[in-house]
């Protein structure tokens, strides 16, 4: 599960997850967020608060800037550009002088009513906390959690510290110290979730909501040249923490059922639970795939064989057709198989069917999109790269009849097959497979 990117800042992917696989008694949920909305204040300002709806089922988020600190600036509440679309992602910008910058975000989860609303558990896992390979460092801080944990394959390269809480300044910080995971001025080229020596896992435990910082360090450390201070951010919600052993892991009989709009998925495993790791990748075509949850240990044994499941009941499960899914098998070296793709279909009744010209491909710098929509709404046009990722979206308004639309800036995409995603009202009604020379 890479990403690469060329831009010239030093990147921190933070994961924000709630169990979905454990031998526990905790709820198994599964959180998304997307579409934020400013519902108070002056975006990007002290005080600002944002809506991510749906986080999951009748829960909404809400994400205030609770403080800013050191010259700390938002430059994007939730950057979908790059990285993953389901994640909270944003951009924090830096004053470019020696010292500490950070902005403090409270994060409230809320029923359909407005009240609050407890979790079971919430894990933070904090993935690729490096620096810029001069002078920065990037760093994560918690307040409230109840334990933390790093993986033991490998040596930590991060600082892990607890410092007074200085900065109470709402007075509901549920704790007097603050836990801090501080990451080396070495640059990691590429966020791989087996980058285990500069990964962290913040474990919250029955909360309404956490306090989460995210921010970066300048050393004065005597190199020269300009400073990445532009930190990118990404908050996801699957659980990768764990403890793992150099050992094979083989899976068998992956299947894939689906009742209403849920699939459920089981297989086994005849290795040991903690010989490595599964990635359960989704896709809508057999060529783009995304990961949508890592489990890390079977539910129950039977025999010599773990026995593992998964349940998606994503909303838009049943805007598609058919949906394929597949196995990621990794062993803790990092080796890695795929199983072969199960599929499901749903009925087509729920899909919007429309004619949508995309041209010209192959494409340079720019995709022209045109359809005639049954109905007036909002389209969202999303082009994933061959992995499944989210290189660039945008949402658009539609009129009831003919539309056009441009994706543009997309001169600085690599080489290769790319599929554009048209949805009209949460419901698909085109993916097409483009080409980039």
């Amino acid at each position: 599960m890479k990403q690469n990117f060329t831009l010239a800042r030093g990147l921190s992917l933070l994961f924000l997850v709630l169990l979905s696989f454990t031998t526990s008694t905790h709820a198994q949920v599964s959180l998304q967020f997307s579409n934020p909305t400013l519902v108070s204040g002056t975006a990007g300002m002290l005080g600002a608060t944002y809506k991510f709806p749906d986080v999951t089922a009748n829960t909404d988020a809400y994400v205030t800037i609770e403080n800013i600190v050191g010259g700390a600036v938002l430059k994007d509440i939730d950057n979908t550009s790059v990285g993953y679309y389901n994640a909270w992602q944003p951009t924090v910008g830096g004053p470019g002088t020696y010292g500490s910058s950070y902005i403090k975000w409270d994060v409230e989860f809320k029923d359909k009513s407005g009240q609050s609303k407890n979790l079971t558990e919430v894990d933070a896992t904090g993935v690729d906390i490096d620096g810029d390979g001069a002078r920065v460092r990037e760093f994560t801080m918690t307040n409230g959690q109840t334990a933390y944990a790093v993986p033991t394959q490998i040596p930590t390269a991060l600082t892990i510290s607890s410092e007074a809480d200085t900065d109470n300044v709402n007075g509901t910080d549920a704790s007097p110290l603050n836990l801090k995971a501080l990451g080396p001025v070495a640059n990691r080229t590429d966020i791989d979730t087996l980058s285990q020596d500069v990964r962290i896992d913040y474990i919250f435990l029955n909360v309404k909501g956490f306090k989460f910082y995210t921010g970066s360090e300048v050393d004065s450390n005597g190199n020269t040249g300009g400073v990445s201070t532009d930190r990118y951010h990404s908050i996801y919600f699957q659980k990768i923490t764990g403890i793992f052993n150099v050992l094979p892991i083989t899976y068998q009989r992956l299947n894939a059922i689906a009742k209403e709009n849920i699939v459920n998925l089981t297989w086994q495993s005849d290795a040991e639970v903690q010989n490595g790791h599964f990635e359960i990748e989704k896709g809508y075509t057999t060529d783009a795939f995304h990961t949508v949850a890592v489990v890390m240990g079977a539910e129950s044994q039977n025999g010599t064989l773990g026995e593992y499941s998964f349940r998606d009941d994503a909303s838009d499960n049943a805007s598609h057709n058919t949906i394929y899914y597949r196995l990621k098998i990794v062993d803790a070296s990092g080796s890695f198989s795929y199983s072969q793709a199960v599929s499901v279909k749903f009925s087509q009744t729920t899909i919007s069917h429309a004619t949508v010209s995309v041209y010209p491909n192959p494409y340079m710098d720019k995709v022209n999109i045109s359809f005639d929509s049954q109905e007036a709404g909002t389209a969202q046009i999303a082009l994933c790269n061959a992995s499944g990722m989210v290189v660039k979206k945008v949402q658009q308004q539609v009129t009831s009849g003919a539309n056009q639309f441009t994706l543009g800036d997309l001169q600085g995409q690599g080489a290769g097959i790319y599929f554009l995603n048209v949805v009209v009202n949460g419901k698909i009604i085109s993916s097409n497979k483009l080409m980039k020379p």
